[in-house]
């Protein structure tokens, strides 16, 4: 019985320590969202931490130009080929919203950026129609 308690205790000890933020948040992780929370002893450190994570899940887009030539000199031939692939992160962050909170024992600022996937496909469906 007293093994039991014990294992209840630090079951319990690690649940309320894994969410050092307000329980309101919680319906801004799950799948409706994109969502990152971060922690730092500032706020803005939090803030650029949770963006850039952000950023990162939202859109990689990829560009590769090729080129190829064949010259010809007295009867022989020369294929020269060359490629270069570069990956982009983008995304516009205007879409995403913040929420900050501070946690007086833990010492830490603690901040939550989520973007709506449903606003941004309205969003970006607009952005197609105007081009």
């Amino acid at each position: 019985m007293k093994h039991l308690f014990i294992a209840l205790f630090l079951v319990a000890s690690v649940v309320a320590t894994a969410q050092n933020y307000p329980s309101d948040w919680a319906k801004y992780t799950s799948d409706r969202y994109l969502h990152d929370v971060e922690s730092a002893s500032g706020k803005q450190a939090a803030l650029e931490l949770a963006r850039t994570s952000l950023a990162r899940q939202v859109q990689v887009r990829v560009s590769e130009v090729s080129q190829m030539n064949k010259d010809v000199v007295n009867g022989r031939s020369t294929l020269f080929y060359s490629s270069s692939k570069t990956f982009f992160t983008d995304v516009d962050m205007n879409l995403a919203e913040t929420k900050s909170y501070y946690n007086e024992a833990a010492g830490k600022y603690y901040v939550l950026v989520y973007i709506d996937k449903v606003a941004a496909c309205t969003f970006y469906e607009n952005e197609v129609r105007m081009l």
